[in-house]
């Protein structure tokens, strides 16, 4: 009774896992276009105004491409430990 409590547990865990990584990587294909635009917006502008907060708008975008790449990893790792635990 004891295991099939851990198991049950162990796989609402892991669907909520999977549920979280899911909304982060939805959350984030909708934002990283945004940076990308003000990227060029701010590119676009050519100025020494506009130039470094391109760069910025670059390093978030880059961190979020990252954070995009782990969070997918996560939500597999999720769903074939969701599979197994089946």
């Amino acid at each position: 009774m004891k295991a099939l409590c851990e198991l049950d547990e162990r796989r609402q865990l892991l669907g909520r896992v999977l549920d979280a990584s899911q909304l982060g990587l939805e959350a984030l294909d909708l934002v990283i276009p945004a940076v990308e635009a003000a990227e060029r917006l701010c590119l676009s502008l050519g100025s020494e105004d506009g130039e470094p907060i391109a760069g910025l708008c670059r390093l978030v975008r880059w961190a979020m491409e990252d954070y995009h790449g782990m969070l997918d990893n996560v939500r597999e790792e999720a769903a074939t430990a969701l599979n197994h635990a089946v």
